[in-house]
């Protein structure tokens, strides 16, 4: 006989019952790291910066985590599914607002937006007036000369919008500011 049969090890019941709680961990570990990875993949995706259409704050190669699960304001940054691409944009105009640019300064319902991301020295082209509906969103790259946005896609639709990159933006100060360089 080439291989002798091994004979199967008898345990003593105090290491059964150490076999068994590292069993038990074990499992309960799996099922830990298991439902762990099903929710941050049901709230959260890994984005990878392509291109340089929101130069000079968001550049090629960088990596983010966006969330799944949102709501949009202005300024706040949208992972965007166009004909099954996934695209950047930096949210402008909200549901409802009329948008349109005149001598590259953005206006929304006639008032000038204070447009604090757009790369400096980048010319808007005149658009608009364009009447957003209640589930549309006007949304463009920080660098405006080299983005693909709503200018050229239209607006886009909440259901088109996958995710909202999670980087921290302090609202408050935005629209100080904002208020400050229309004044």
């Amino acid at each position: 006989m080439l291989f002798k049969k091994k004979e199967p090890k008898v345990l003593t019941p105090e290491q059964e019952a150490k076999r068994r709680k590292f069993v038990k961990i074990r499992f309960c570990v799996t099922a830990i790291l298991l439902l762990g990875i099903i929710v941050f993949n049901l709230n959260f995706k890994i984005v990878v910066i392509s291109g340089d259409s929101m130069e000079p704050n968001f550049h090629n190669g960088s990596v983010f985590l966006a969330r799944k699960r949102f709501d949009l304001f202005r300024y706040d940054v949208a992972i965007i599914n166009e004909n099954s691409d996934l695209i950047i944009k930096r949210v402008i105009g909200l549901p409802n607002e009329t948008i349109e640019c005149k001598d590259n300064v953005i206006y929304i319902n006639d008032e000038p937006l204070a447009d604090l991301y757009a790369k400096e020295g980048s010319v808007t082209e005149d658009f608009g007036p364009i009447t957003l509906k209640s589930d549309e969103f006007y949304c463009l790259g920080d660098n405006r000369q080299y983005s693909a946005d709503s200018r050229k896609f239209g607006a886009f639709k909440k259901a088109q919008i996958f995710a909202k990159l999670n980087v921290s933006t302090d609202r408050e100060t935005d629209d100080d500011l904002a208020k400050q360089i229309i004044k």
